[in-house]
């Protein structure tokens, strides 16, 4: 089994390795990595029984599979948990892998479809969900309040909006499940809003983001914590609408701090950040907050901002 690295984001929730084919049952689900329609692998590939090679850095995105193989994914994830490495385990609401909860995220995709929102209460408590944004399919706010509801009465803490990106066939394919009267939506509604979404999830309690999977040890885990905040404040700072150049120092030095060696927290207590020429004045003040108050207040006041705004 072959796999590609894409860079780490929340948008795409922290994935940095994904199969470039997998064994997925039927029915309709979402590519995680990609941000669209997940489609089954034309070739039949066998899930390895351990991770081949050295352990990867990166979150190890490991995508739904059918019944019959959910004992073989969860060797691969034990596998990786063994070595310290992060990883994403996708999961249909309705089935709960045989891992352990903080590694999965639930992809209610089916469920939304068959408006069987009831199916959403018998989540696992503190489980972690991302919500499919579909034009005419699942963007009502009538649906949204419900499936919040039922995610409440689960224990969800935290639910993030993905707006599908969807080509003309992935189109065809949500056409042909729900229906000719879903056809002008799908091809030519507007995309529903990640912000408008995350707004009123945000009363309820839920956070916009999903944590990002940490290794279980190695000497660049504290790191990664900061590279994690240093991310989501160059997407909220982009998605509130601040410079451009702004968002994407905050995404240079996230780059630098994921593989920078030298363990950051302890160089910032002794006051020595400076000795890195490529980390900017804002990304050190993020780093600075965290490491001393354990919160960076930069993403609070973008997180802040982006949640009480306009929801259109």
């Amino acid at each position: 089994m072959r796999w590609t690295p894409q860079p780490a984001d929340p948008l795409h929730f922290w994935i940095g390795l994904a199969p470039r084919s997998w064994p997925v049952g039927e029915g309709l689900w979402v590519d995680l990595a990609r941000g669209g329609l997940g489609t089954a692998s034309k070739v039949s590939h066998e899930i390895p029984e351990q991770w081949p090679g050295e352990p990867p850095a990166e979150v190890v995105y490991l995508p739904s599979v059918p019944e019959d193989l959910e004992g073989r994914r969860s060797g691969l994830v034990a596998s990786l948990v063994d070595i310290g490495a992060p990883v994403l385990v996708q999961a249909r609401a309705g089935v709960v892998p045989g891992v352990d909860p903080r590694w999965v995220v639930f992809d209610p995709l089916e469920a939304l479809l068959a408006g069987n929102l009831e199916l959403l209460k018998d989540l696992p408590s503190d489980s972690r969900v991302m919500w499919p944004l579909i034009a005419g399919l699942t963007d009502d706010r009538g649906q949204w309040e419900k499936g919040f509801a039922a995610l409440a009465s689960a224990g969800v803490k935290h639910v993030q909006p993905l707006a599908l990106a969807l080509d003309p066939a992935s189109k065809r394919r949500l056409v042909e499940r729900a229906g000719e009267e879903t056809f002008d939506s799908l091809f030519h509604g507007v995309s529903p809003s990640e912000r408008s979404f995350s707004s009123l999830a945000a009363e309820r309690g839920f956070g916009p983001f999903l944590p990002r999977p940490l290794p279980t040890m190695g000497a660049n885990r504290e790191n990664k914590k900061l590279a994690e905040q240093l991310s989501i404040a160059g997407e909220l700072w982009l998605r509130v609408g601040r410079s451009e150049s702004g968002g994407q120092n905050l995404f240079r030095s996230a780059r630098w701090v994921d593989r920078e060696s030298h363990d950051l927290s302890a160089l910032c207590r002794e006051g020595n950040l400076g000795v890195f020429p490529w980390l900017d004045s804002t990304s050190s003040q993020v780093i600075t907050d965290f490491v001393t108050t354990g919160a960076a207040s930069l993403v609070q006041e973008l997180e802040q901002e982006y949640l009480g705004g306009p929801r259109t």
